[in-house]
């Protein structure tokens, strides 16, 4: 998998208290409870995302 690259402009105080330590966890059920679990073990704020599956090829449109 390539690198993500990442800007982030104009950082203050409350992002840095309230956003930056924290993660979101975005990920089919069955996969999210062992990532909720080592992030509680670690001591890191998470918030749990909708993960939302890719629609049938059928709904995506005639390509």
């Amino acid at each position: 998998m390539p690198p993500i690259r990442l800007a982030i402009v104009g950082l203050g105080k409350i992002a840095r208290d309230q956003h930056v330590p924290a993660v979101a966890l975005c990920a089919p059920p069955q996969l999210r409870w062992s990532q909720a679990m080592a992030a509680l073990a670690a001591d890191v704020r998470f918030r749990r995302q909708q993960w939302r599956p890719a629609p049938p090829q059928s709904l995506r449109g005639a390509s």
